[in-house]
């Protein structure tokens, strides 16, 4: 949940409603004849409909057909909305709250994400949204939604199976770049007059020490990288591996230099 632009609220409201979008002009009206504990229950099935459907937003402020009619809310108001998810939701919803100001008027938004896991029921039923209606859904509707996820769950479960492969063997590398750089930069370290020569704070604009102690850095979090974040680790892996690598073919080749001159000297000595 990152809510919303400016932009994008008023190009949903100018859509008008549909599966993942409804308006209402207000919430919990005092001069409503309707029971408090019935308001809260329509709203809370409208927000576990999105749940169960694929995620929305509910728009308050704003008619049926679009007009942005306004709505002051409040942290009081917004704290029943939560306790509501929480509490009359089994799993709990988890609503993200937005008060964005349209046409010079404040509206609230409430973001639902879609549910990867369990369903969402509210009193032992499961509601859905058909086009912009909100339902108790079939035994038929039922299967197919509980099939989806479990399709999705199969995915993602592939999918964390493929990153934990590809990571086990990107680290294997990237410790291997690691001890193969520390042995140049020790060989390197050995001979004096190439140690003098060559700047690994600076050698072809790269800080070669600070990306050792990078890839240190990142070997050593290795215990705290969640599921949710292996592409983004993985991609940082793969970064410093090319890194290193370069590194190490250039220091590689500079100390071949190296010993070739040496050669060369001590051949001319001799002769």
């Amino acid at each position: 949940m990152n809510g919303l632009s400016s932009e994008q609220i008023m190009a949903m409201i100018a859509e008008g409603e549909s599966i993942n979008v409804d308006f209402k002009r207000t919430l919990f009206p005092d001069d409503s004849r309707k029971p408090r504990r019935t308001l809260n229950k329509e709203l809370v099935k409208d927000l576990s409909a999105f749940a169960n459907t694929e995620g929305g937003y509910l728009f308050i402020g704003v008619d049926d057909d679009g007009t942005v009619t306004g709505f002051d809310s409040s942290d009081k108001l917004e704290q029943r909305i939560i306790n509501l998810c929480r509490d009359l939701c089994n799993p709990p919803l988890r609503p993200y709250l937005q008060k964005p100001e349209v046409d010079g008027k404040h509206i609230l938004v409430i973001e639902i994400d879609q549910g990867l896991s369990d369903l969402v029921m509210v009193q032992g039923r499961v509601y859905i949204r058909v086009h912009t209606e909100v339902r108790v859904a079939t035994s038929a509707e039922l299967s197919d939604l509980i099939l989806k996820r479990n399709h999705a769950r199969l995915r993602n479960l592939l999918q964390e199976n493929d990153n934990l492969s590809s990571l086990i063997l990107k680290v294997s590398k990237l410790s291997a770049e690691i001890f193969k750089t520390n042995n140049l930069i020790d060989e390197i370290a050995f001979n004096t007059y190439c140690a003098q020569d060559m700047d690994l704070r600076n050698f072809h604009g790269k800080d070669v020490v600070a990306l050792v102690n990078e890839g240190g850095a990142i070997l050593t979090n290795l215990e705290t990288v969640e599921i949710a974040n292996l592409t983004n680790y993985i991609i940082d892996v793969n970064h410093l591996i090319e890194e290193l690598s370069q590194i190490n073919v250039l220091m590689d080749e500079a100390l071949n230099r190296y010993y070739e001159e040496v050669d060369t000297l001590e051949s001319n000595y001799d002769e």
